[in-house]
């Protein structure tokens, strides 16, 4: 098939493996990490609430021992009941994502960040697996507060009748560590969501070399003779430029963002070269108003003109990046090289040959991030189309304002239809569009999208954490409060105390996060540009962002623990 389509069509196809593309490994890693986590903080939550009931049930506990129930079967009654609620939360969660996964992949499938053709559906053993992560979870985090429940003394159970057994000091020991545990979770899954937001806006914000702003562009399937394509795109060049509304109008082989032909060259006067392991760079042909119409500035030198055609001596320009690297200390306007390895009976249509000839530098222009945006800008030669022409060319206009590049883009491919209604023309769309559909940001922005909302998710739920956890100690310790402000503690005192406890546990959780993010995000470097995976100004950030969530959770318990009434505890006692 690949030798088929090469002879039939132009050699511009990039044949790709299309698991290699769209699995995306690492990125799949990535979010079965963040769905552990959330996992992880959800199920904590759960674990929090069993132990505080396990608090309340225990003169259940203590009445049925009492009546013959041994040990092991009150901690396998209380399993029970925790794996029939997570079966019942994972029944749920499976009807929903049953509901939902058709919506969520034709989101990704709009986004171009799945294949069209990708199959995705909630089967059997999805189920499976949805019912062994629920009866797993459930015998792991309902073991504990099971065996806290079960764990009584008939003669203290029995004699306490008056008060619900605490259990002493255990129960509150696992809250405070399950509700660090979740800070420091949430933390993970935020200081990512936070790397990857810096990454992007990074991206966006990058020198590409070129501006995109009202420029369309479109590509034609080539197969023409030189001397018809060399007339048919000055033909469509003329066009272009009376449209109304055009500034500027060229054409290329390769527009930015995507990688141009390797070609090795050598250059006059150097040391000769062993066969094949000549210096290389990127291969581009442009027309003359190639550089003004994508505004690539001019180091030195000049431009292309329309008499560098094919009865003039060849001719290149080269990037900024090829002269610091081979002429470091010269000026290389004026040096020549020649280019090799280019068959023109693949790619291109030539009216001499390709090879062995010696080609005049006549400029230098600025860099330009041809292969993506998050490479470093390529090593590239310009040549004239009017010299050697692609048999896929691609026509990019520049309009006046955005106004005039819609429009441009609505009738540029009729035109270029009506002079060749023989050759198919493809994806008429503004440059700015082809940036932010690009591979580089596409693959940024979807992993932002998915890590964000896992984030959103752990945040949430780690506040609720905090909260159900800071309430129910406030409520388990609403007789000392209350005897402690009958012998004179003030509410601000007993405020500052309950949120004191709260905000201890989620610095140890922030202090514990931090240390788990500088190893974890290890795994997200390749995805970021231009910023560390220890980025200090994240960590800070969402520290911040975390503890004033913190605060904001503890806030009401606290409050709630200043309107005790002293005089009704007393009584009471």
């Amino acid at each position: 098939m690949r030798r088929r389509t090469r002879a039939e069509r132009s050699a511009s196809f990039r044949w790709t493996s299309i698991t290699r593309r769209y699995t995306a490994r690492r990125t799949l890693v990535l979010m079965l990490g963040a769905v552990g986590l959330v996992l992880f903080i959800a199920c904590a939550n759960v674990a929090s609430v069993l132990l505080a009931r396990a608090v309340t049930r225990r003169r259940e506990c203590v009445i049925r021992a009492a009546l013959g129930a041994t040990r092991a079967r009150l901690v396998r009654q209380l399993l029970v009941e925790t794996g029939l609620l997570f079966l019942i939360g994972g029944a749920v969660g499976a009807l929903i994502a049953r509901l939902s996964v058709h919506t969520l992949v034709a989101v990704a499938i709009a986004g171009g960040y799945v294949p069209e053709r990708m199959a995705v559906a909630v089967d059997g053993r999805v189920l499976g697996f949805s019912l062994l992560i629920s009866l797993v979870t459930a015998a792991v985090f309902g073991l504990v507060p099971a065996l806290q429940a079960s764990r009584v003394d008939l003669n203290e159970g029995l004699r306490d009748s008056n008060h619900a057994l605490s259990g002493g000091d255990r129960p509150n020991r696992a809250r405070r560590l399950l509700i660090v545990s979740e800070v420091a979770l949430s933390l993970v899954l935020l200081i990512g969501f936070g790397l990857m937001i810096r990454s992007l806006l990074r991206l966006h914000a990058v020198s590409s070399g070129f501006d995109p702003e009202n420029v369309v562009q479109t590509v034609s399937d080539g197969g023409r003779s030189f001397p018809e394509a060399v007339a048919f795109w000055r033909t469509a060049l003329e066009g272009a430029r009376a449209m109304p509304g055009v500034e500027l109008a060229a054409v290329t082989s390769r527009p930015p963002l995507q990688p141009a032909r390797g070609q090795r060259f050598v250059v006059e006067g150097r040391p000769s070269i062993v066969e094949g392991e000549e210096p290389a760079a990127g291969d581009i042909l442009i027309s003359a108003d190639y550089f003004h119409t994508m505004r690539i500035p001019f180091i030195r030198g000049r431009a292309f003109t329309e008499k560098d055609d094919e009865t003039a001596a060849p001719v290149v320009i080269i990037s900024q990046s090829l002269a610091r690297r081979y002429f470091a200390h010269e000026d290389p306007v004026g040096k020549r090289v020649m280019l090799k390895e280019r068959s023109p009976m693949s790619c291109c249509s030539a009216p001499r040959p390709v090879e062995g000839v010696w080609r005049e530098i006549v400029g230098v222009v600025g860099n330009v991030r041809q292969d993506n945006l998050e490479a470093d800008p390529a090593v590239t030669i310009y040549r004239p189309y009017s010299q050697i022409v692609e048999h896929d060319m691609f026509l990019m206009v520049r309009a006046r304002s955005a106004p005039d590049a819609a429009r441009v883009a609505a009738h540029i491919r009729s035109h270029l239809l009506r002079l060749d209604r023989s050759r198919d023309w493809w994806d008429v769309q503004p440059l700015r569009q082809v940036i932010h559909e690009s591979e580089s940001i596409r693959t940024r922005r979807f992993v932002l999208i998915l890590l964000g909302s896992f984030a959103a998710l752990g945040l949430v739920l780690a506040g609720v954490g905090i909260y159900g956890v800071t309430a129910c100690t406030v409520a388990e310790r609403t007789r000392e409060i209350g005897v402690r402000m009958a012998l004179g503690a003030t509410r601000r005192v007993v405020f500052t105390q309950v949120i004191g406890e709260t905000m201890i546990l989620a610095v140890a959780g922030l202090v514990l996060g931090s240390v788990a993010a500088l190893a974890l995000t290890r795994f997200i470097a390749s995805m970021l540009f231009e910023i560390s995976s220890s980025d200090a100004v994240t960590y800070l950030g969402v520290s911040l962002l975390l503890a004033s969530f913190a605060l904001l959770a503890g806030y009401v318990p606290a409050r709630r623990a200043t309107q005790v009434d002293p005089i009704a505890t007393l009584r009471h006692e």
